[in-house]
């Protein structure tokens, strides 16, 4: 017998009056508002912006993806990892025309290498099961929107580096629809077919691998974390409400209309599966009643009236704002507008070549321009207002196709980003690597401080199977280290169990991927009793602080060496604040100054 399909689960429904329509959702209950329809192209220059598109709209084929966009985005682990921590990673560069502002190089080639990934692998996804998937519109890629440019601001830069590292979740987004389109319904038993076919013919790295499908099925099993969309019913004969259902099953919340057209149409066994209940829509119709009016005034005499309307001020634009200098526009605080609802600061910025004054006000600049140096493979080509739809979806196709030429089709391997290579996009390295370093930056690998006096050696046999599984080269190319051998062993052998490796040599949240110092990290640290005490001499000293910051783990110790060797010097106020921030657990310790006893003298 075939399986019969369970029936729609209510109990997160809710149903809500919209100019005196009715509208239920079977899966969420948050409040939205009704969209307008709007077939115009979502990705213009202004539109690619991760916020613009955290809000329901009228379900397209070719922007329907977009209604899988997650709503609430992390992006810790290891395979987003990189995407964590920016601020901290944008540094002063020197230009023909002064000061300005770009992201780290590494932290730019990591960026771009996790794009080459999701470009490969939704390449290679569309080609093999091109018969399952909908059709839809590309939405530019990260490295289109330039995030690896000068600019003239720290603030625009931080603005415009945060909104590409955002753009990362539309991409998510549509790998989670791929993915959803292939296997049709999710079966938790089941191993799925992109699964297998990229660990099997692609030989793509399956911890890599499992790590991305438990990014992208958490947010699935997360409940109305999703953008989602409002569905049209009764739009090419009835197929919304099979698409309901089918978005019903992977999580994603849906609003649809519920008129006496509907209702009409329960006789299909579509329409008749997201019919809503009759208490949610009683509950709803009971809340339609005539708003009590205040009272009318009584009529007001002749005499009563004012004789003249009281002298407001009016302000025009150009007594507010006249005429601005080039270099005061930038940096005045009415360029940014405050958005109460989302509660951030809207930047007013612009891109243009620096000496030009009508650049501020000029509409036809797309405030995109590409005035800073290529980075390395990657040319910064960026989307232009006056281009059209057509042109913009023809540069993002031709940037992915370029993409996925370099690398013939192959998704590139997870590898360690050398400080030689532009692009890292380095497949298993060839030559020697250190291990504790390699383990720390991409799997999360916290060694102890404390080093046995006698380390024993792992078995050789056992160690160079465990080193193949994080990528790298057997044998005599990589064997254990002499300080750190067992605990890399059984962080290694942790990582193929169930319950992950010990907590003490585990933080699956590392959010600083800087290689490990093992003796610049002796050297900053100093353990008295149960805390590390962080030397001061490896701080700015303004201003100075006549405390010493101690920490009670030794996780935390290496976060903070992380935060000490990045570019951007800390101080000892600043670092305090910033382990604030994390809701680090630390201590700050007053050096007092010895005093010397006083013998009281007898009289």
């Amino acid at each position: 017998m075939p399986q019969q399909t369970p029936p729609l689960d209510h109990s997160r429904g809710r149903a809500f009056i919209s100019d005196g329509d009715i509208y239920y959702s079977p899966n969420c209950s948050r409040s939205v508002a009704v969209p307008n329809w709007n077939p115009s192209y979502p990705f213009a220059v202004g539109a690619a912006s991760l916020r613009w598109h955290q809000t329901p709209e009228w379900w397209t084929d070719v922007f329907g993806f977009l209604s899988f966009t997650p709503s609430v985005p992390s992006f810790e682990g290891y395979v987003f990892g990189h995407l964590c921590d920016y601020l901290n990673n944008i540094n002063e560069v020197d230009t023909p025309w002064g000061t300005g502002y770009q992201l780290q190089q590494s932290k730019s080639s990591a960026w771009c290498y996790l794009e080459d990934i999701l470009i490969v692998i939704l390449h290679i996804l569309r080609e093999k099961f091109f018969l399952q998937l909908k059709p839809y519109f590309l939405p530019p890629p990260p490295s289109l929107l330039g995030f690896d440019q000068v600019f003239f601001s720290a603030r625009g830069a931080r603005y415009r580096i945060g909104c590409t590292r955002d753009w990362f979740i539309v991409w998510i987004g549509l790998l989670s629809f791929y993915i959803a389109c292939i296997e049709g319904e999710p079966d938790p038993l089941q191993v799925p077919d992109w699964f297998n076919f990229l660990a099997s013919e692609k030989e793509v790295d399956q911890l890599w691998l499992s790590r991305l499908y438990d990014v992208i099925m958490s947010v699935f099993w997360r409940q109305t974390h999703h953008t989602g969309s409002f569905i049209d019913l009764t739009n090419k004969g009835g197929e919304g409400a099979d698409l309901v259902k089918w978005l019903c099953v992977w999580n994603v919340p849906v609003w649809y209309h519920w008129l006496e057209v509907e209702q009409g149409q329960t006789w299909r066994r579509a329409f008749a599966y997201i019919q809503p209940p009759p208490e949610h829509l009683q509950n709803v119709m009971t809340l339609i009643y005539r708003s009590p009016s205040p009272p009318s005034m009584p009529p007001t005499t002749l005499e009563q009236q004012p004789l003249s309307s009281p002298n407001l001020p009016h302000h025009s634009e150009s007594s507010i704002l006249p005429e601005l200098e080039f270099e005061k526009a930038w940096e005045a605080g009415s360029q940014a507008c405050y958005d109460s609802f989302q509660n951030e600061w809207d930047l007013c910025e612009y891109f243009a070549t620096p000496g030009d004054p009508d650049c501020i006000s000029n509409d036809d600049d797309d405030g995109d321009g590409n005035f800073g140096p290529d980075f390395g493979n990657y040319s910064s080509t960026s989307h232009s207002c006056n281009d059209s739809p057509n042109s913009q979806q023809k540069k993002a196709m031709e940037f992915v196709a370029q993409r996925v030429e370099v690398h013939a089709g192959v998704i590139p391997l997870p590898a360690p980003l050398l400080s030689n290579d532009e692009n890292g996009l380095n497949l298993i390295p060839s030559q020697v690597v250190d291990i504790v370093a390699y383990l720390f930056t991409h799997y999360g690998y916290r060694p102890t401080i404390a080093i046995p006096p006698n380390p024993s050696t792992p078995d050789k046999a056992r160690w160079n199977d465990l080193v193949k599984t994080v990528g790298l080269r057997a044998k005599d190319s990589n064997p254990p280290p002499v300080d750190f051998g067992l605990s890399c062993f059984d962080f290694l052998q942790g990582l193929q169990m169930t319950n992950g490796p010990l907590p003490i040599i585990y933080d699956l949240k590392h959010q600083c991927p800087i290689a490990l110092n093992i003796a610049a990290l002796r050297l900053l640290f100093q353990k008295v009793g149960d805390l590390f005490l962080l030397q001061g001499s490896c701080l700015a000293l303004d201003p100075q602080a006549p405390w010493m910051i101690a920490l009670t783990t030794a996780t935390d110790v290496v976060k903070v060496f992380c935060l000490v060797v990045s570019p951007g010097k800390h101080s000892s106020m600043s670092l305090a604040c910033c382990l604030l921030e994390m809701g680090m657990t630390f201590f700050t310790l007053l050096l007092l100054q010895h005093q010397p006893s006083i013998r009281l003298q007898a009289h």
